[in-house]
């Protein structure tokens, strides 16, 4: 018996370590400025007013949304790659809601990144990326902001 668990703590800690290093890449996949694009909120299209879409920025561990009118906080994240779909849960950093949690699935493809979240804070995680009247739900599509050359 004591083999047995000695195994399956191993097995846990190889899985634990490789869960560790695929969100470590895709947090670095991340890494960097993003406009929202467009957001739908229980399958209503939320009007983005205004020449400039909100910006989301993701450095480390934390999310920094802008000061569109829109958001004004930064909360952190943790990633869970081998979820299918893939999770990100948010911690909330700042307000009423400061350390509630927000569970949601996310999307990277190249320069573009769905997430789809359970809204408001402390619903649950949807499973796909869609949103519908009284889903509880909120649909993000993002797309990364790419630094402009400068010629010299």
């Amino acid at each position: 018996m004591g083999r047995l668990f000695l195994g399956f703590a191993f097995l846990t800690v190889v899985t634990v370590g490789q869960d560790e290093e695929l969100a470590k890449k895709d947090i670095e996949r991340l890494r960097g400025d993003w406009e929202v694009l467009k957001i739908v909120d229980e399958g209503m299209l939320v009007a983005l007013e205004g020449t400039r879409h909100p910006q989301v920025s993701f450095q480390g561990n934390s999310v920094v949304l802008d000061k569109t009118g829109f958001f004004d906080r930064t909360d952190s994240f943790q990633l869970s790659p081998k979820a299918n779909p893939k999770a990100i849960d948010i911690t909330v950093g700042a307000g009423d809601k400061k350390g509630k949690k927000v569970y949601g699935i996310y999307l990277l493809e190249g320069d573009n990144l769905k997430l789809c979240f359970g809204s408001p804070v402390e619903k649950p995680r949807p499973t796909e990326f869609d949103t519908k009247e009284k889903s509880n739900t909120v649909l993000m599509v993002l797309r990364r902001i790419k630094k402009k050359e400068t010629n010299k």
